[in-house]
């Protein structure tokens, strides 16, 4: 078993061809993650198959938890012992597996990767935690034992998220940093922003 920064990897079959499931729902922007790249790759269910966590009954399943011992999407398989989990671990195998498929994203440019990197990091350290005071019903949200404390600082953090996104853009490209290629800043932000765009003013004002 190795463990590294989130990743679960079981058994060997490097050698064999990859059959990649991605377990997801649409509701999910942590799993909207993986499946920007999918669409920007220009991927098919032969290369990704995306399912419901329903087909191993659930996220809380002894099955499930087998593969995934936090219980949440997304969760890719990469064969029948081989599993991957957390979003941003996910993303960053599927850019290095299919890198020379559909759409290229920034990944040769240390500055600009650096800047990407940070957006990434503002959004699962400071947003990602604190997002289910915008849906579960009681608390705690992350470190908030209240849920207008934690939409009061969701509100302030997605602020400073746009703000660093605004001040690293390198030039007038359509994508988040300015640039004429998407990033994993895109693929990891786009998502929360129509989430929380929708979720914030259609039921907490």
């Amino acid at each position: 078993m190795v463990r590294r920064l989130g990743l679960l990897l079981l058994g060997a079959g490097a050698a064999e061809a990859l059959r990649l499931t991605l377990f997801d729902m649409p509701v999910s922007n942590n799993g909207a993650r993986a499946r920007y790249i999918i669409q920007k790759k220009a991927l098919d269910s032969n290369d990704v198959e995306v399912v419901s966590p329903m087909e191993l009954g659930g996220l809380r399943s002894d099955e499930y938890l087998a593969k995934n011992p936090q219980g949440k999407m997304p969760l890719l398989s990469v064969d029948d012992s081989t599993f991957i989990y957390e979003s941003d671990a996910i993303a960053r195998f599927l850019l290095a597996e299919f890198r020379d498929r559909g759409e290229a994203f920034v990944c040769d440019d240390p500055l600009i990767c650096a800047k990407s990197d940070l957006l990434v990091r503002l959004h699962d350290g400071y947003i990602q935690p604190i997002q289910g005071c915008m849906y579960k019903a009681l608390p705690p949200f992350g470190t908030f034992g209240t849920r207008s404390l934690a939409l009061d600082d969701i509100r302030k953090q997605l602020k400073i998220l746009c703000d660093a996104a605004e001040s690293n853009r390198v030039g007038d490209g359509p994508y988040i940093l300015g640039t004429d290629k998407p990033t994993l800043a895109d693929a990891t932000i786009i998502p929360t922003l129509v989430f929380t765009s929708f979720m914030l003013p259609r039921h907490w004002g």
